[in-house]
């Protein structure tokens, strides 16, 4: 039985983690019952996003001084939100049809008072984000293995695991796109004398919204295994299922805000007081939680046969490994009454079906399906000891193929052939091609049609001739997120040929691996995103996915003026982005390529101890996708490194050891920040759309370990094990990319040197 403890905290960020695992067992019935248990528990503490260095945190970077001077005041470093505290709104009157026929746009300006246009406030909402939730976890299992008389051996396994999470986003935004709000003229702080349409609003003295997501999963296990004439074999039943609710505080309904703004007297709604002008007694009449339900669940049932010597090559014995197995998949999506039309917005004939500010109706979905497989694999020794020769001391082939039956996305049968060869002691070689086969996901195929506004998604067409927020993506975008049930499986194709090199005598120890590989998937489902979609249309004149409302004489006009000022980069006019779908689609191909490197030395012990060391160096040579006859090179694009690296050196003496590891994560480029070809800047060059982007740079960073295992003694430390360490040991931030969080986050981490300590002990 062991018992162990892990504390790690930041020198930067108020960030700590606590890890205490247990893990054990015991042998019944004179050891023909063995139980192994394990039970674990986590919890590490939140970061927000200002205890960051303010080139992350801030959202406008304009100006900054830790970014090159070229790029320093490209305008597209400020991020801020044009959804403020301070309303923006229309005057006018709905017609016939139930739309608002405006008579002029006004706003609050910060002296509170009433001015025309749409003002040119700003927000930063990442002053109320967290980047890291604050996060507790439990794990535990039991194992029960039993050897009965005849030689079978039953199994059986249970694992429970329980998460709790907890974090936080800026207040919720309202605009017209997802919340039509009249205010009426008979609101009591409204001082216009007419009814307005609230545009822009931010209640800021709401408060954050804060989210709490509880996880639950468990998982069943049961099986027999043993021989039968020759033949080993396994069956086993599994059950496992997971719940999630996620929860979302501080939202606003937006029946319970209309008629607030509806009352005439001092209680009423103010939209036109600015930031604190709500009391909380009249915060409370609008406010709202929202949760979304989720479950998934995995039923199987599989068996399979193996047999080390089915017959003799000249090599050796042949093996085969034989499986069937039948699998049910379910999930479940089950959104809030207020978002799956359940409970809708109805009000004064203005009908939306869902009720929740900001968030446009989600329906409920689920799905389940049933797959049969069965698999095949035979491992033929062609070359053995029996009959090895000079240049040919073992040379081994196998063969394999699975056959798989969905429910839902048809049936498919896919080979797989390698080898290996190796010519001498020293020397080796290795290779394999493999057909592959994926069904889309029941997410993918069922999930209900989902409106969600997004941010800073420039529109390439418009931002530089109109610069209205809208089109630079200071202001929230309307876009489509749509399930298909139409999707395709993916079929991938894998070839990887490798060597390995053990040269041995004064190089003994040394081991060289290499492989390079290339994947060819057709068919990849994939949702391509809202950028890509714009860019698309860039490329084209086109694209049946962007939505676009017609000309208006104001677009005409600023299109007219640019032309006028840019002989040589004339424009033509188009209208603003109203939708931007987003559908799960099968693209058309996919293609990956890439090599593999690893070293690594392992000398001999001697009298100082010994030293292992290992490199691994990974290159993506190839990122393709082609969609629709548009082939888009995602190599090096917003977060896909071309190069990435890792090298340890241990040290190991008696009960010592010491471990020094360098991560390596080469550069990429970000999409979000560019400028033209003709600006000069360094970057990345895109000459399709007279583009350079700004590159993030590559990231090097070093961990430390020490350990000492005080091993089996006659005292208090007998089985006591201590270790100590740093993360990046000097202290690199992330590179900069003009995203949300100012890095990210797949490939870099915020949390700077990070110094743990882990206290274990063994009964």
């Amino acid at each position: 039985f062991t018992i162990s403890g892990k504390y790690g905290a930041s020198e930067n960020t108020p960030y700590d983690e606590l890890t205490l695992t247990a893990k054990g067992g015991f042998t019944l019935n004179d050891a023909r019952t063995q139980v192994g248990l394990f039970a674990t528990h986590y919890k590490r503490t939140g970061v927000a996003i200002t205890d960051l260095d303010p080139l992350y945190g801030q959202l406008n970077r304009v100006g900054n001084p830790q970014i090159p001077e070229e790029w320093r005041n490209n305008s597209r470093l400020n991020n801020l939100s044009a959804v403020t505290p301070y309303a923006v709104f229309q005057t006018g009157a709905l017609n016939d049809q139930g739309r608002f026929v405006p008579t002029g746009s006004f706003h609050v300006n910060q002296n509170l008072d009433i001015a025309p246009g749409v003002g040119s406030q700003r927000f930063d909402f990442n002053q109320e984000v967290w980047i890291t939730p604050d996060t507790e976890r439990s794990n535990f299992m039991i194992k029960v293995d039993h050897d009965f008389d005849n030689g079978l051996e039953l199994f059986t396994e249970a694992v429970y695991y329980s998460s709790d999470s907890r974090t936080q986003r800026a207040s919720s935004p309202l605009d017209s796109g997802l919340a039509y709000i009249i205010v009426p003229a008979e609101n009591y702080y409204n001082p216009t004398g007419s009814d307005v349409l609230l545009t822009r609003y931010r209640p800021t003295e709401l408060g954050p919204r804060f989210i709490e997501v509880q996880q639950d999963s468990y998982r069943f296990l049961a099986g027999l295994r043993g021989e039968w004439n020759g033949w080993d074999w396994e069956s086993a039943l599994l059950y496992s299922a997971a719940t999630a609710d996620d929860e979302e505080f501080n939202r606003q309904s937006k029946t319970l805000l209309s008629q607030s703004l509806a009352k005439t007297t001092p209680d009423a709604f103010n939209i036109f007081g600015g930031p604190g002008a709500n009391s909380e007694d009249v915060l409370n009449t609008i406010r709202i939680s929202s949760i979304q339900k989720s479950k998934t669940t995995l039923s199987s049932w599989d068996a399979k046969f193996t047999k080390q010597d089915l017959f003799t090559l000249p090599g050796g014995d042949a093996g085969t490994a034989l499986g069937v197995e039948w699998r049910r998949e379910s999930y479940l999506d089950d959104r809030d009454p207020r978002q799956d039309g359940t409970i809708p917005y109805n009000f004064n004939g203005i009908f939306d079906e869902s009720d929740v500010v900001g968030v446009s109706a989600t329906r409920d979905s689920s799905a389940s399906r049933q797959v049969f497989s069965a698999y095949g694999e035979l491992v033929l020794p062609l070359v053995g000891e029996q009959n090895q020769s000079a240049l040919a001391q073992r040379f081994e082939f196998q063969l394999a193929g699975r056959f798989e039956d969905f429910s839902d996305a048809g049936r498919t049968f896919k080979p797989k052939f390698g080898f290996y060869y190796e010519p001498i002691t020293e020397l080796s070689f290795r290779g394999s091609y493999a057909k592959g086969f994926r069904a889309p996901n029941l997410p993918q195929m069922n999930q209900g049609d989902i409106i969600r506004r997004i941010l800073n998604v420039e529109d390439p067409l418009r931002s530089e001739v109109t610069g209205l927020d809208i089109d630079t993506g200071a202001l929230y975008r309307t876009t489509s997120r749509l399930g298909n049930d139409d999707l395709k499986p993916e079929h991938t194709d894998t070839i990887s040929l490798g060597v390995v090199i053990q040269p041995g005598g004064v190089l003994d120890g040394l081991r060289v691996t290499f492989d390079t590989w290339r994947i060819k998937q057709e068919n990849v489902v994939v949702i391509l995103g809202e950028r890509h979609e714009l860019e698309v249309e860039a490329m084209l004149g086109s694209n049946p996915n962007v939505i676009r409302a017609p000309l208006t004489p104001q677009d005409i006009q600023l299109f007219d003026s640019w032309n006028a000022a840019n002989p040589n980069d004339q424009r033509t006019a188009v209208g603003a982005t109203t939708n931007i779908i987003s559908q799960y689609i099968n693209a058309d191909k996919r293609k990956v390529e890439g090599w593999d490197l690893a070293l690594q030395y392992r000398a001999q012990p001697n009298s100082w101890g010994q030293l292992t060391w290992r490199a691994d160096v990974s290159r993506l040579t190839r990122f393709e996708q082609e969609t629709s006859g548009i082939t888009t090179d995602f190599l090096r694009r917003n977060g896909n490194p071309e190069w990435r690296g890792s090298s340890s050196l241990n040290w190991r003496k008696n009960n010592f050891s010491a471990t020094l590891i360098a991560k390596y994560v080469g550069s990429v480029y970000n999409t979000n920040l560019f400028d033209t070809i003709a600006s000069g800047v360094t970057g990345t060059v895109d000459e399709s759309l007279n583009r350079i982007y700004w590159n993030v740079d590559p990231w090097l960073t070093t961990d430390l370990t020490f350990s000492y295992n005080f091993g089996q003694r006659d005292d208090h430390f007998s089985g006591v094990g201590v270790s100590a360490g740093v993360r990046n040991l000097t202290d690199e931030q992330p590179p900069f990319a003009d995203v949300g969080d100012g890095f990210y986050s797949s490939l870099h981490n915020s949390y700077g040197r990070v110094w743990w300590v882990s206290l274990s002990k063994a009964f």
